[in-house]
């Protein structure tokens, strides 16, 4: 009986040696942040795939630092105030715009005011998330 569980266990490891990183980073970031950490110390090379720059992205963030504006010029401050901004303060990913303001923040994603380069009277508002660079255009109403 004892031989049996063993098998089991060595068949287990050896399909979990087939998920590719990838795989294993794409099933990870579905985790709450908590688990995430959790899962750091299965391994040294689960904690390095979820701290590698190409899966940091997708995976859940605790807070990393702060956007603050002074005369006009826009930073972000790591929060253990150490090493490069996690993220560009310049919001470069987002579309032209004359003029962007940052008008609020809820769970990591940033609400702005960007002013049409094309058309200093009109803009739009845009929902993104610094982390991913991912964003959207809120539809106009009326």
């Amino acid at each position: 009986m004892v031989r049996d569980s063993k098998k089991k266990v060595v068949e287990e490891s050896d399909q979990m040696a087939r998920l590719t990183d990838d795989l294993l980073a794409e099933i990870i970031s579905r985790l709450p942040y908590k688990s995430t950490c959790g899962c750091k110390c299965v391994s040294t090379g689960w904690r390095d795939l979820i701290s590698h720059p190409d899966h940091r992205k997708n995976m859940p963030q605790s807070l990393a630092g702060f956007f603050y504006q002074v005369k006009g010029a826009r930073y972000f401050t790591n929060v253990s105030g150490k090493g490069d901004p996690l993220v560009d303060p310049s919001l470069s990913f987002l579309p032209r715009c004359h003029s962007l303001d940052i008008l609020d923040c809820c769970n990591g994603l940033l609400l702005c005011r960007c002013w049409k380069a094309t058309d200093p009277e009109a803009l739009d508002y845009i929902v993104c998330n610094p982390a991913t660079e991912k964003w959207v255009v809120v539809p106009p109403t009326n």
